[in-house]
Formats: structure tokens, C-alpha cells, sequence
């Protein structure tokens, strides 16, 4: 009996999932619906999963899921765990299911052995290494604790820019962009923008903006990029100053990183200047095809 294995990762408006044989070959790739079993999104994504595995067994007919890694929204929660449980279990899927984090994904997305290191920006951001050593980890402790030179912590230091720019009443170019962008006229509705509803989401999704304005050479932004920059070098400097020899290579993952130049360009610059030697990976391998590794390379 051949043995398959299903990685899951799931995002709030799509998911994308990848099976594969034992050789690591890609039998099938395909997306569904986001996969957020967090608030009221969950019966969405109870229903996709649903569909996930109704497709699987499609494919695998005659065969067995050995294995099935699946990546989402709160999967560190017990409680996300419970509920994709129930599904797997009720549809009798894999003899292991493997809850993996963003850092997982990351690292096999670039490294598909495994081993090797990672720095990741998006909505938060972390540096991750596995080595032969073990594990190591700087930063991803969410936007209270940490998550420097993340899209929240870019988003948050734009608009802080913005109180500035109203408690002393000097103009600034950054400010009034913003201000003109968001329709903003006061601090009271600064105020509101921030804390209302899934702020979270909302102040991570201004990030884009900091590229523009970088582009314009404006002073707050390139503050801002500086800052960002800075804040990412020091999680791989923290981790590297925990593991036994600093690595050739490392990979860099997440939105802010992958699609804003600006912070490529200044990370890259910084790297290099704080380890001369390393190079800097991208990913190779879909967010899916790299959970399914998991499931391959991790499987008991």
C-alpha cells in the first residue's frame, strides 16, 4: 500500500494544500476556502477542510494518508486543535496529524531538508533555526510582546507619526499622506482607527505605505524603514548568538519581506554587512507543498 502525505496551509480567504508519496513527488496541488477556525469564521472553515479531505480521498484511493500537517490561524490554541481533530478524526484521516507553525512552513518552503534558518516579516515576525543542535528561536511573540519590524509594528509606527504630527503641531508629508489616504481629522480619530474592530489586521495592512513614501525619500519613513531593518537584524543576531557556527545561507519569508523592496533591499544591506559571508534565500517550494514536507519529513 502506498503511503501519502497532506499538507494543509490555510489563510483567511484561501488554503493551499499539496499531497505527496513518500519520494517527496507532487501528486496534487490544489486551493480551497480560507481555513480560520478562530471566531466567526469557524463553521467556514470546518467546511473546507471538509472538502480538503473529501478530495484527498479522491485521490488516494486504494492507498493510505499516513500524515497530515496542517497550518492555520491560532493553531498553537488548543482549542483550533481540538476542532481540526474532530474532523480528521470523524473522517478517520492519518495515523499523525502534525499542528505546524508559520516558522515550519517558512523553513521548508526554502530549506526542503529541514535544517537551516529563517527570518520572517508579515503581520508578525520571527527568526527560526533547526540545526542538528536543535532548535532555535528570536522574536514571533505577537504584536504585545514583540513582532518589531512586522506589518503591525510598520502600520503602528506610521500612525504614531500621525499623533506627532497632531500633539505638536508641526506637518509632516508622511502625516498628511496618511491623514488624506485614511480620512482622518483628528486625533479622536486616530484613536478610533486603531482600536475599533480587528485593528490588528487593519494597522498591518498600512505597511504598504511606508514604500511609497520611502520611495519619496521622505525623512519619518526612511526613519521608520531604518527601524524595521534594524529590529529584524537583531532577531538573527539573538539567534546566531546561540547556535554553534553561524550559517552560509539564510531564508527570508513573509508579505513585508517578499513584496516590499525598500525592506528587501535594507535587510539584505544589513545582512550582509553584519555577516559578510552569508547568502539570502527566498522561497522555492508553495506554502502547501512545504506543510505536506512536514508531514513527510516529520511523520513518525
Amino acid at each position: 500500500m502506498k503511503n501519502y502525505f497532506l499538507g494543509v496551509d490555510g489563510g483567511g480567504t484561501k488554503t493551499n494544500v499539496c499531497l505527496i508519496d513518500e519520494e517527496g513527488r507532487c501528486i496534487s496541488e490544489f486551493q480551497e476556502e480560507g481555513l480560520n477556525f478562530l471566531g466567526e469564521t469557524s463553521d467556514i472553515a470546518q467546511a473546507s477542510l471538509e472538502k480538503i479531505i473529501s478530495k484527498t480521498y479522491e485521490i488516494t484511493v486504494g492507498g493510505n494518508l499516513k500524515s497530515v500537517s496542517i497550518s492555520t490561524a491560532g493553531i498553537s490554541h488548543k482549542h483550533v486543535q481540538e476542532l481540526i481533530s474532530e474532523v480528521l478524526i470523524s473522517y478517520k484521516v492519518a495515523s499523525q496529524i502534525l499542528f505546524s507553525g508559520d516558522n515550519k512552513i517558512a523553513l521548508y518552503s526554502i530549506f526542503p531538508s529541514g535544517y537551516g534558518t529563517v527570518l520572517m516579516s508579515g503581520t508578525g515576525s520571527m527568526c527560526y533555526s533547526r540545526t542538528a543542535y536543535g532548535e532555535f528561536r528570536a522574536g514571533g511573540y505577537g504584536y504585545l510582546l514583540g513582532d518589531e519590524g512586522s506589518g503591525f509594528d510598520i502600520g503602528k509606527q506610521l500612525l504614531k507619526k500621525i499623533c506627532i504630527s497632531f500633539d505638536s503641531g508641526n506637518v509632516s508629508v508622511l502625516a498628511e499622506y496618511i491623514k488624506n489616504k485614511l480620512g482622518i481629522h483628528s486625533i479622536q480619530d486616530v484613536i478610533q482607527y486603531s482600536y475599533q474592530g480587528n485593528f490588528k489586521k487593519r494597522i498591518s495592512a498600512l505597511s504598504p505605505i511606508l514604500d511609497i513614501l520611502v520611495e519619496q525619500n521622505d525623512p519619518d519613513a526612511n526613519d521608520i524603514l531604518d527601524s524595521v531593518s534594524k529590529s529584524l537584524i537583531d532577531l538573527v543576531s539573538q539567534v546566531f548568538s546561540r547556535i554553534r557556527t553561524i550559517p552560509d545561507e539564510i531564508g527570508i519569508y513573509g508579505s513585508v519581506l517578499l513584496k516590499s523592496k525598500p525592506i528587501y533591499d535594507a535587510v539584505v544591506s544589513e545582512l550582509s554587512l553584519a555577516f559578510p559571508s552569508i547568502r539570502v534565500l527566498t522561497p522555492v517550494y508553495s506554502s502547501g507543498y512545504a506543510s505536506a514536507l512536514v508531514a513527510l519529513r516529520e511523520s513518525k
